[in-house]
């Protein structure tokens, strides 16, 4: 009796490959004598728009859809009929295990962003996907296949990947100078290797002659030249950089330059680094690069625009953290400049104020001295002139004090203690108390008595119309109370 295949008519190109299959070249034998349960299986899976596969049999014999296809890859591509072994060698080791124990057992399995590497473009990829395994049980009850039903994962498990290490570089501090900005973003890449087997950074002089190496993760000792420019290897496509202001690709470095980077980068294996890149790193308020970071890339992927976009990125946020470190130094250097000014300026106040007491008494005290000598007291003219000497020294040497003590207080040497004062107490009452009003017309003035020890002979008018305590003040001023000079001496109101 001959079966139709009309359960493989809607199955897409798989479908035709399907039933063009060589009985004679499958485990699987003539459709003819295909059971039926896993002719009903074959049409579920070929008729899905998700990735599924079946694998049938002792051999797991792998049967799939057309969604299936992108997951082999063109290298494997068409793959049905064929055992899983010989189709998927590289993964074979964790999934043959896993179908083995489903045949086995009949326990359905789950893997959640599971690492699968596959060799589907011509090199083995890092590969992540999500996928179930489900048992397939035959007329009998027994388990005669397995089910599979597969997403990738593999964009959106790299792309966390890479958002983790470029949020690490954003969230470093600006502590320290440029070389430590370096050691510390190399630290951060050194989070992702799988992603960047090594990185260095090269920061070149002011005057752009030359550059040297100041950090470098993941690297053999001695695997990049100390200092730039350099003959030959390496050293010139990183010269050329950062001359030429442009990222710079070396390939073929497996076969050039073997065992470049430390093993264990990546858990797929320790495949050598083939590829790296040189990236200028580049201030916007500069015209030319101020240094170039050296970028591995995985072997397990290639070099496609999301990775080479990462890797741009990578550079960016390294040149912004290398851009903030130095403008942080040198607001640093800025600082210190100051405080050592202002400590320049407190020395020479200091100083100054010192050097200016002394020849300020050696021209106040004679004056002094004149103006209370009641043996032999200075005419009235000769008086008032001595007066003006005494007050303007006396100006000058609050001014001095003043500087002196702002010197002091900058200087940490002067510190204000604050005590409770009571308003109330004050000459004159509470400030909330309205000041009394000056007495009406024709009922007197006061005026002070000057009996001033210093010799102060003048007349003020007080302006209240009672008689008082006049307090002075510093400077020869009116006030409320009576009037004030700069004497130091008490005086007292009177009526007049």
């Amino acid at each position: 009796m001959t079966i139709s295949p009309r359960f493989l008519a809607a199955g897409g190109e798989m479908g035709r490959r399907i039933a063009a299959l060589d009985a004679t070249a499958t485990p699987l034998g003539p459709l003819a004598t295909w059971s039926r349960t896993l002719r009903t299986a074959v049409s579920i899976c070929l008729t899905s728009r998700r990735p599924m596969a079946i694998w049938w049999g002792p051999e797991l014999v792998l049967l799939c859809n057309d969604a299936w296809v992108p997951i082999l890859g063109p290298a494997k591509h068409p793959a049905p009929g064929r055992p899983g072994a010989q189709v998927c060698p590289e993964m074979w080791h964790i999934i043959g295990d896993q179908l083995a124990g489903v045949l086995r057992t009949g326990d359905a399995t789950w893997s959640d962003d599971r690492l699968l590497p596959a060799d589907r473009f011509g090199y083995l990829e890092e590969a992540y996907f999500t996928y179930s395994h489900s048992p397939i049980h035959a007329e009998d009850g027994h388990v005669a296949g397995v089910f599979t039903a597969v997403t990738e994962t593999t964009t959106r498990m790299l792309g966390e990947r890479r958002l983790r290490t470029l949020g690490e570089l954003g969230g470093l501090a600006r502590a320290g100078g440029v070389d430590q900005a370096c050691v510390h973003s190399l630290a951060a890449l050194a989070g992702n290797r799988a992603d960047i087997p090594f990185a260095a950074v090269y920061l070149l002089s002011p005057d752009g002659s030359t550059a040297r190496l100041v950090a470098a993760e993941g690297l053999r000792e001695a695997a990049l030249p100390e200092s730039l420019p350099a003959t030959g290897g390496a050293g010139r496509s990183i010269w050329r950089a950062a001359t030429e202001g442009r990222t710079v690709v070396s390939d073929g470095l497996a076969a050039r330059r073997p065992g470049l980077a430390h093993p264990g980068h990546n858990a797929v294996g320790d495949a050598d680094v083939d590829a790296a890149l040189a990236v200028p790193l580049i201030d916007a308020g500069r015209q030319r690069p101020f240094g170039v970071l050296v970028l591995g890339t995985s072997p397990y992927r290639a070099l496609d625009a999301d990775y080479r976009s990462f890797l741009d990125l990578v550079a960016d946020r390294v040149s912004t953290v290398l851009t903030d470190a130095a403008a942080t130094a040198a607001q640093r250097r800025r600082a210190d400049a100051l405080t050592e000014l202002d400590h320049a300026k407190t020395e020479f106040f200091t100083g100054v104020s010192h050097e200016l007491r002394t020849p300020l008494t050696l021209v106040e005290g004679p004056a002094l001295d004149a103006l209370a000598d009641e043996a032999e007291p200075l005419p009235p003219r000769q008086r008032r002139r001595m007066e003006l000497i005494r007050r303007n020294s006396g100006r000058l040497r609050r001014l001095v004090d003043t500087l002196l003590d702002l010197a002091r207080l900058e200087g940490g040497g002067l510190v204000a203690e604050r005590a409770a004062v009571d308003l109330a107490a004050l000459p004159g009452g509470s400030p909330s108390r309205s000041p009394p009003r000056p007495a009406a017309s024709g009922s007197g003035s006061c005026s002070t008595a000057r009996t001033c020890p210093a010799g102060c002979s003048s007349t003020r008018t007080c302006g209240r119309g009672s008689s008082s305590t006049c307090s002075p003040t510093p400077s020869s001023t009116r006030s409320r109370d009576g009037w004030s000079c700069g004497c130091g001496a008490r005086r007292t109101a009177r009526r007049s």
